[in-house]
């Protein structure tokens, strides 16, 4: 059970990747294969490590906390809640940036993986393995943001599905089957 959760914690968590580089794959013209896999890899590492530090943080605020599934429960209820809201309130990019300088790609990697350090304090609660955690969110989120990539340079426009929505709902959902 614990797999499958990780597993539907990846997905929701890669939403936010998939969109941005659908968005990058959309500013690139005529995208390389290099250029997506640069793209994947940095989102991925990002999103890979993030969750690592807020289990981290999360062992030290368990000796704190005795009922401490209360917490992790709010926590992936609120950041499906505010992934929901984003998704209800995000406007497109109006500026393009260049998605493969690094320092921009840095940046993009940090923004996306706020949610995965999260996360991770909610992971340490649950006791889920963080190394086995940790490669599934990387490797979910690869392949999101190839996906994504791909997917926003052959279409040409701005996608901007509300993937964050349905990444929302799913983290919600998960923080209700820890409380009940």
């Amino acid at each position: 059970m614990e797999i499958t959760a990780i597993i539907s914690i990846a997905i929701a968590l890669s939403f936010d990747s998939f969109a941005v580089a659908a968005t990058c794959g959309f500013i690139i013209k005529n995208i390389k294969i290099s250029q997506i896999l640069k793209i994947a890899v940095f989102f991925a590492v990002f999103q890979g490590a993030f969750p690592f530090f807020g289990w981290l943080i999360g062992e030290g605020i368990q000796k704190i906390f005795a009922d401490y599934y209360f917490l992790s429960a709010a926590i992936f209820i609120a950041i499906g809640i505010k992934l929901v809201y984003q998704g209800f309130s995000a406007n497109p990019i109006k500026k393009p940036i260049n998605p493969l300088n690094t320092m921009v790609l840095i940046g993009l990697s940090i923004a996306t993986s706020i949610d995965a350090f999260i996360v991770g304090i909610g992971l340490s609660f649950v006791n889920f393995k963080i190394v086995i955690s940790m490669a599934i969110i990387a490797i979910v989120t690869f392949i999101f943001s190839i996906t994504g990539a791909y997917i926003g340079n052959k279409t040409q426009k701005l996608i901007k599905m509300r993937f964050d929505i349905i990444g929302g709902i799913i983290l919600i959902i998960f923080g209700l089957r820890i409380l009940f």
